[in-house]
């Protein structure tokens, strides 16, 4: 862990990851949350921003079309309304870019 930096790794690559969930936020108005610490990510579902009601069948709809695209993800939340995502600490840029792409297209179903 210390030889290969994967503490900073982390932090830096769930920044990106984080910034770049909040700017598919602005987007969307189903995605009522962009929330956690470093890799540990939880991109909350709602029906409506305003009432932030939680809407599990959306988020388990977008994690099926992503993992259809290869990209696995896992919902959690007692509706099933978040989905989690838990990159290894080793990821690269790029592979966060095209996380991102391939879960703005599931996104767009």
């Amino acid at each position: 862990i210390r030889d290969e930096n994967l503490v900073a790794n982390a932090r830096l690559r769930g920044a990106e990851l984080s910034g770049g969930l909040r700017e598919l936020m602005a987007d969307h108005p189903a995605i009522g949350d962009v929330r956690g610490p470093g890799l540990m990510i939880g991109v909350e579902f709602v029906t409506d921003r305003g009432t932030r009601v939680p809407d599990g069948a959306k988020a388990e709809a977008v994690a099926a079309r992503a993992a259809d695209a290869g990209l696995l993800l896992l919902t959690c939340g007692v509706h099933h309304q978040v989905i989690r995502w838990i990159p290894p600490l080793d990821v690269t840029v790029p592979e966060i870019e095209e996380a991102l792409r391939v879960f703005e297209a599931a996104l767009e179903g």
